[in-house]
């Protein structure tokens, strides 16, 4: 058997009421520009921007130390520690 024509219905006939739409017209407050709105940033917040801003300058990786291994490795002088390596992969898993 085949149904033509039902439809199930839209969310605001089954609810039987539409909500008026407020436009920027009813938020005035009379005098004849839009009503403003204020924010308080706190000092911690403030504090965080800071910090933020002081670390998006810091490079990306430390150059002396990438020097440092660079130079070791074309002389041929640096070593991998099994050791460490073995210890830092232990302590990923757990």
């Amino acid at each position: 058997m085949k149904i033509y024509g039902n439809k199930p219905p839209d969310a605001t006939e089954a609810t039987g009421s539409r909500k008026a739409v407020r436009t920027s017209k009813d938020t005035n407050t009379g005098t004849g520009r839009a009503a403003s709105d204020m924010v308080n940033i706190s000092d911690r917040g403030r504090a965080i921007e800071d910090i933020k801003g002081t670390i998006a300058t810091l490079p990306e990786t430390r150059d002396e130390k990438v020097a440092a291994v660079s130079g070791a490795i074309n002389d041929g002088t640096y070593e991998v520690s099994p050791e460490n390596i073995a210890s830092k992969m232990l302590q990923e898993a757990m």
